[in-house]
């Protein structure tokens, strides 16, 4: 709240002005607002002119930008526009600056009517093309790598187009159904597998019904729906986390702020035609059963038993509608893994509860000492409510914890989280310095802000490692930073964090305007961290000093892949001391980057990464149904050796603190959830050199 209040206080001049123009631009609507989207238009221009962090200038390249961008938003696949379309809509290319600065929407106008022609079009024709079955014998390919791909040149080139995206989700239903009754077949002896034909028919059957959805879907899209599009278009071209929440979005981000969420704890977003995972929720279901990971791609959904139905281009918020559900009820997910392999996944819909993301700890013995673990997926404080529970107050209780554990060291698991409150990071900081700088802020055209620990009280002295990945981001980042940046910790981790390093603040668009309708909202990049080293988070994130290979590590994952992220700079240096109670820090991380390099698992996650990226950028895939089950087949069988990673057990010996092991005796719901965690621990490779780092540091 309070970063609010200081973004309001620096801006208000700048606010005012957009606020006073709007109302004055608006104030002569009584009931209801003609020119709805103009009103909205207009606003979220002059919010992004005066209070972006980094406002673009709106000119002829900026126009293009957004020209070919919307476009994409409204046809991903290139499936409804011919070139012929695109030439007519080209004549705005240059036009769309000029456009908004009149608050016109000329451009968007006609773009939505062809569309829905071309929507009309298509949605007349798959049925025939589905009527009888394909000719899986021919030896054809489908190219899915559309950025590349040129628009269809004619009407007749672009159903040929769809014929194969058609014979396409043909084929991976009656592969999918195939793998199904193989293994009912295993499991019992009477039951009879279906023939080719008859799992050919069910499969056009099935895409046929995937169609007629995902046609309703496209034609209960209204005007306002698409202009929507086109408004969070503009917002994005400023950067990735500028964005507009149409007035139903505003509910649903409101909603999430709760703290609950109902379904399988995963983050969604649409990639072209795919639902992408990009986020599992620490606690939630999908999150538990360890078959997830960022990256994956929803194909179908069922609800348990019953018919699955496909999602490749649905729309986001529809496919979401049926993959939520009640909880304790069954859903099975059909994921393409990011190896390229197909795996149906069942998963039993529960609340997700913000108790689920509390910091928390564990004790864990090796070479006859103990080392203390704190896992802490988010920095959660409620700032309107003080008395509520916080990152920084929980922390500090978990180290109290372990320091009557009597541990000779801290690893401190910043795997996966997001980021969440500033003010809790710099807290924490300080539990492990004297005082001093934790972070730089810093307002577009203002002098860097120095926050600062003021308390010179230091909670833990010892020892200490901090474990990142590539999602370790915003916060997170900024702690791990600073404790790098005062050798107070080593970190060990993937090649870089995410690499977010701004601030975003959620704006009512009704504040700027006397508009009677709900306008919606503005996500706004405000602001920038910077590390006290004076070098950005941003795009750069934080190398660690035990480099270890991840899975992901070639994927376009980061914040440097998204399309217009802010640049990395940097600011003069805050003054601050190093922490000079190590002997041997250097020694420590070179020692383990070397235990690291020699590791065989780690050398076949190596492995494992340049596969996955290999499969992620083959983008050609065959329509011979024999070619198309021996390459995933091939996928699947080549995937095997990397099986030994799951089996891999550590030799740590994980235990509960004492304080914990007196709660757990009368709570079984806690019992279970510690057993599932420690279990899961002796999986985990990052933790054991984690271990042998924080082991291995000597103070004076």
């Amino acid at each position: 709240m309070q970063q609010i209040i200081n973004f309001m206080k620096r801006n208000y001049k700048y606010l005012v002005l957009v606020a006073l123009a709007a109302f004055g631009l608006w104030s002569f609507v009584q009931q209801k607002d003609p020119f709805k989207n103009q009103s909205i238009l207009q606003v979220t221009n002059m919010i992004l002119e005066k209070g972006h962090y980094q406002p673009r200038a709106i000119n002829d390249f900026f126009s293009k930008e957004l020209h070919q961008d919307y476009i994409e938003a409204l046809d991903p696949s290139k499936r409804f526009f011919t070139q012929e379309d695109i030439a007519k809509l080209s004549k705005y290319k240059r036009e769309l600056d000029d456009e908004i600065k009149a608050n016109d929407l000329t451009f968007f106008d006609l773009s939505y009517q062809l569309l829905k022609v071309r929507i009309a079009d298509y949605d007349s024709i798959y049925t025939s093309m589905l009527d009888k079955p394909f000719d899986y014998t021919k030896k054809e390919i489908i190219n899915t790598d559309y950025d590349k791909l040129p628009y269809a040149k004619d009407k007749l080139a672009l159903q040929e187009r769809w014929k194969k995206s058609l014979k396409l989700m043909t084929l991976a239903r009656i592969y999918t159904e195939e793998q199904e009754d193989i293994e009912k077949a295993k499991d019992s002896a009477a039951f009879v597998k279906r023939d080719f034909n008859t799992l050919e028919k069910e499969a056009r059957k099935g895409t046929k019904n995937s169609m007629e959805d995902f046609f309703i879907g496209l034609n209960e899209q209204e005007k306002d729906d698409y202009f929507a599009i086109y408004n969070n278009t503009i917002a994005e071209e400023f950067d990735p986390h500028t964005s507009y929440f149409a007035p139903r979005k505003k509910e649903q981000f409101n909603a999430s702020m709760s703290g609950k969420i109902i379904g399988i704890g995963a983050r969604l977003r649409k990639k072209k035609d795919y639902i992408n995972i990009v986020e599992l929720i620490p606690g939630g279901p999908a999150w538990k059963s360890k078959k997830f990971e960022s990256g994956d791609i929803i194909l179908k959904v069922a609800e348990g038993n019953k018919e699955p139905i496909d999602v490749v281009g649905m729309r986001i918020d529809k496919a979401i509608s049926y993959i939520k559900g009640k909880k304790g009820t069954e859903v099975r997910l059909t994921i393409k893994k990011v190896d390229g392999s197909i795996e149906i996944i069942p998963l039993i819909r529960d609340v997700v509860e913000l108790g689920d993301t509390f910091a928390k700890s564990a004790v864990i013995e090796a070479n006859n000492k103990r080392v203390g673990l704190i896992n802490l997926p988010g920095f959660y404080a409620d700032f309107s409510d003080r008395s509520r529970r916080d990152a920084a107050s929980d922390v500090k209780k978990e180290l109290e914890k372990l320091k009557k554990e009597n541990v000779a060291g801290i690893v401190l698991d910043l795997r996966y989280n997001g980021g969440g409150s500033l003010s809790t990071a710099v807290k924490i900081g300080g539990f492990f310095i004297d005082e001093g700088p934790i972070v730089q802020t810093k307002y577009s055209g203002k002098s860097a802000e120095v926050l600062n620990d003021t308390d010179s009280d230091v909670v833990w002295d010892g020892a200490l490692v901090i474990l990142v990945n590539e999602f370790s981001a915003s916060a997170s980042e900024i702690l791990a930073a600073a404790m790098q940046d005062y050798k107070r910790a080593i970190i060990i981790g993937s090649k870089q964090t995410f690499g977010k390093g701004t601030v975003q603040r959620v704006l009512d668009l009704n504040r700027y305007s006397n508009s009677p309708d709900d306008l919606g909202a503005l996500k706004l990049t405000i602001e920038k961290f910077y590390r006290i080293n004076g070098g950005a988070t941003q795009i750069e994130g934080v190398k660690p000093n035990i480099i270890v290979p991840d899975r992901l590590d070639e994927l376009d994952v980061y914040e440097r892949d998204m399309e217009d992220a802010l640049p990395h700079d940097s600011v003069p240096k805050a003054t601050y001391k190093k922490w000079d109670n190590y002997l041997n820090y250097n020694a420590v991380a070179q020692a383990g980057q070397n235990s690291v390099d020699a590791n065989p698992y780690f050398k076949l996650i190596r492995k494992n990464a340049d596969w996955i990226y290999k499969q992620q950028h083959d983008y050609k895939t065959s329509l011979s149904y024999q070619a198309y089950k021996a390459d995933l087949e091939r996928i699947e069988q080549f995937s095997k050796q990397f099986d030994t990673l799951d089996k891999y057990k550590n030799e740590l010996k994980i235990m509960s603190p004492e304080s914990e092991k007196v709660l757990m005796l009368n709570d079984t719901v806690l019992k279970a959830k510690v057993i599932s965690w420690h279990k899961e621990l002796q999986k985990d490779l990052y933790l054991e050199e984690g271990v042998k780092a924080v082991l291995a540091l000597k103070s004076k």
